[in-house]
């Protein structure tokens, strides 16, 4: 009859719109379990020293800026940015590092090189991992050795070691048969593979364990003295620092104030004026 038709016309209309909201707001699963269509995920962005975004929280991943650039990631594919947000490389790589030295390690099909600040590369993709620029050497790995190439790409210490650290004031800490040692841009040793952990130089020292105390030496591998382990938590700097209240980050003065609210799901120190930080938002 013709109710019943008009029935039928209303239910569909009525179930059109319902099946066009569901699409909107959520799905179900194999299990037929409703799911939301908005999914919770993490982005990096940046804020200034006021607390406001200078570059919004749209990626993916993002590290801290060195060199006036940011290596950050977006639609699965890393590229770098100035500190107004503008692409200065275009993402292209499926990994990337931080600027030193005005190279940055990149990976490309799965290899490593190393690229300047107009995207180009200096150094081909071809090792397997690959480090900062320091003291005009890089450790990267060939066959799951470590050596340390020069600019041009050519090894000047040979690739020899299980793992390699970037070189500080000198020397660089390497590994072989599970014990640690320093040596010098040449490749020579310095001081002896004797310790489990060896960190980097600064002002002529360095912290060593060797497997019962935590030890500073010096350039000579001279004990000075016997040190308590690292803190487990980074010393605090000046200025304004991340600031951890309850389950959020905020950033505090020397004062310890709260000058920016907490209110991002994790928070990292300035560098040139801008800090990296991560929230969690909602996307499609």
């Amino acid at each position: 009859t013709m109710k019943q038709h008009l029935r039928t016309i209303a239910f569909g209309i009525v179930l059109a719109a319902l099946i066009a909201l569901l699409a909107e707001t959520a799905w179900r699963d194999v299990r037929g379990k409703v799911v939301s269509a908005k999914r919770e995920v993490m982005r990096f962005g940046f804020i200034d020293r006021t607390g406001v975004y200078v570059i919004q929280p749209e990626y993916e991943l993002a590290d801290d800026f060195c060199d006036g650039l940011a290596p950050v990631c977006i639609d699965g594919l890393f590229g770098y940015v100035d500190t107004k947000g503008a692409f200065a490389i275009e993402p292209a790589f499926s990994n990337a590092g931080p600027f030193s030295e005005g190279l940055a390690a990149v990976q490309l099909r799965g290899w490593i090189g190393y690229i300047d600040k107009s995207g180009s590369f200096v150094v081909p993709p071809r090792f397997e991992r690959g480090g900062i620029f320091s003291n005009g050497l890089a450790p990267v790995s060939l066959a799951g050795k470590y050596g340390y190439i020069d600019r041009s790409g050519e090894f000047v210490v040979q690739p020899d070691f299980r793992q390699a650290a970037p070189f500080s004031e000198g020397l660089a800490s390497v590994s072989r048969n599970r014990r640690v040692g320093y040596i010098d841009t040449t490749g020579k040793a310095v001081i002896p593979f004797q310790y489990r952990i060896a960190h980097p130089f600064v002002n002529g020292t360095a912290r060593v364990y060797d497997g019962t105390n935590w030890k500073r030496i010096d350039k000579t591998g001279a004990v000075l003295e016997i040190v308590p382990p690292p803190p487990t938590e980074q010393p605090r700097g000046t200025g304004l620092q991340p600031k951890k209240v309850d389950s959020v980050w905020g950033y505090d003065d020397d004062n310890g104030a709260l000058v920016i609210p907490a209110r991002f799901h994790r928070a990292y120190p300035f560098q040139d004026g801008l800090a990296r930080v991560r929230i969690k938002t909602l996307v499609p």
